[in-house]
């Protein structure tokens, strides 16, 4: 009871305008819509605060990749350094596998027929 009044207080202090401010607080959208949908708020008056609220959303992301972009770039271009990097350390722990196995091959087939272990069936 005591958190309806609450409520009741804040939507009559902020009005209609929360539908716009619930776009950006996480899990409050929907039971913002519900909520000016029970105290019948028109529905143009709804279309046009929600289209306040997504035109302001898209304004603020688009602002914020745009001046994060350069450093976007920057990471980019240190991960594909380090990539780089990575993919030739793969390479040369590869080539030493390979050429161990090899040497290895090599140096059972070189041991005489009687120090070789017996063959696994």
């Amino acid at each position: 009871m005591l958190e309806s009044r609450r409520i009741e207080r804040l939507a009559a202090r902020i009005g209609p305008w929360e539908i716009v401010l619930a776009r950006f607080v996480y899990g409050t959208r929907f039971a913002s819509m519900l909520f000016w949908g029970i105290r019948r708020l028109g529905w143009l008056r709804f279309v046009a605060l929600d289209l306040v609220g997504s035109l302001l959303g898209a304004l603020i992301l688009v602002t914020l990749g745009f001046a994060l972009s350069q450093s976007a770039t920057a990471v980019i271009g240190e991960v594909e350094r380090v990539e780089k990097r990575l993919l030739g350390a793969a390479l040369v722990a590869a080539a030493a596998v390979v050429g161990f196995h090899a040497l290895g091959r090599r140096v059972r087939a070189a041991r005489p027929p009687a120090a070789r272990p017996p063959a696994r069936v």
